[in-house]
């Protein structure tokens, strides 16, 4: 943790900026407005995106440990609570409909939310970007955040306190061997996709009867694979090609594809495929992609490399990127030479950054991972904690203790 020499407590009625609109940004703001902070919470895309991109996919925790006392609380009361049994295992999607949306548009949120808006950079009003202005006096001056806004277009905003939610989405380890960059890898193509897809659902149409090649060995690739696989004996002409990082390993020696201890009905899936690969199924092990190229926007050209000096040439309609995600600093600084705020290395829990009320809450801060949102909710307590000068404050075992007596 940073050594720090300002004061963290900031009072009420302070505002607090929220950057990310998923479960851990939903609890944080929340948080926030039942303490009395005047918040604004921004999303660059929708509520619950990167969980809608799961789909059906179950989540890894059940219904209670997904769900927060006050969270629960609040939709109660809003008399908007989707009630379900506390050890049952919701799809991303359900989670997302039956608890992040309402909580969104409760009336603790609802007017505090903006969607499809980014924060395109914070600063410290006040303070030159070179940094030199000692941390005690910077923990006494606003935020400034530029927001661009869809209904809005681009504004400037001052906030007390930032809690960074943004999570991983917008940077990855690139394709080649080592997780360096393949050639035309950050050249923009709508060819491309990132992540988890909804290929079941919302995406179906993209892979339906086309060639995909999937990069990547963790639990998006994984989720990825199993349903292309039902794409691929549902939907004519659908191909696969799944391209699994084996580092300089020989292929005829790679390991297991895959391996998620906590998700062995997962591994035992992908081994029952991999035992009698259906038709227009190819498995690759390779090093790495060294090139990427779209050919008239029509498809792509994919060069593996498989060994020392072995290549594979793959051509194919789409390729999902599932490199493991990294933490994006770009809220915080832009360039080496012109920084703007001193958060430039991960912080450590309790989320605590070398910069004055600037706070990183969830997959941010312990990288790459399932979501882990009974840590994401220590860290919220902690967090608000440290800002009203009250340790002991839980928010969470007050509304816990109350359901326990009204039951």
């Amino acid at each position: 943790m940073p050594a720090r020499n300002w004061d963290t407590e900031i009072d009420t009625p302070a505002t607090v900026a929220v950057i990310g609109g998923g479960a851990v940004g939903i609890e944080a703001a929340l948080y926030a407005r039942y303490l009395g902070y005047s918040v604004c919470l921004f999303d660059s895309a929708k509520i619950g995106d990167t969980w809608l991109r799961w789909g059906e996919t179950p989540m890894s925790t059940n219904w209670a440990e997904s769900t927060s006392t006050l969270g629960l609380a609040a939709l109660e009361a809003q008399g908007t609570l989707t009630s379900h049994p506390p050890e049952n295992v919701l799809s991303h999607r359900q989670f997302v409909t039956d608890y992040l949306l309402p909580l969104a548009r409760t009336d603790l949120l609802y007017e505090h939310t903006q969607v499809h808006t980014s924060v395109r950079s914070i600063s410290r009003s006040g303070s030159n970007y070179d940094g030199h202005v000692p941390a005690e006096i910077r923990a006494e001056r606003e935020f400034r955040l530029m927001v661009d806004s869809r209904q809005r277009s681009q504004y400037g905003l001052l906030a007390d306190i930032i809690l960074d939610c943004s999570g991983l989405e917008s940077r990855r380890l690139g394709m080649a061997c080592g997780g360096g960059l393949a050639a035309g890898e950050e050249e923009p193509s709508e060819l491309i996709s990132f992540g988890k897809q909804d290929i079941q659902d919302r995406h179906r149409s993209l892979y339906a009867g086309q060639h995909t090649a999937l990069w990547g060995n963790n639990r998006a690739a994984a989720h990825n694979f199993l349903e292309l696989i039902e794409l691929l004996g549902d939907a004519a002409g659908t191909r696969v090609s799944w391209i699994i990082p084996t580092g300089k390993r020989s292929p005829a020696h790679a390991d297991q594809p895959i391996s998620i201890p906590e998700e062995q009905q997962l591994e035992q899936r992908i081994a029952s495929v991999l035992e009698r690969p259906p038709t227009g199924l190819a498995v690759v092990h390779a090093w790495g992609i060294e090139a990427v190229r779209a050919v008239e926007d029509k498809h792509l050209a994919i060069r593996v490399q498989t060994s020392v000096e072995e290549t594979l040439d793959i051509d194919c309609d789409r390729l999902i990127n599932c490199a493991p995600c990294l933490p994006d600093w770009g809220f915080a600084t832009s360039t080496e030479a012109d920084r703007t705020l001193a958060t430039d290395e991960l912080p450590t829990a309790p989320v605590i950054t070398a910069e004055p009320h600037y706070y990183v809450l969830g997959q941010k801060s312990w990288g790459a991972g399932q979501h882990d949102l009974r840590t994401a909710r220590e860290q919220i307590r902690q967090v608000f904690g440290m800002i009203g000068g009250r340790q002991e404050l839980d928010v969470y075992a007050t509304f816990g203790a109350s359901a326990s007596s009204s039951n």
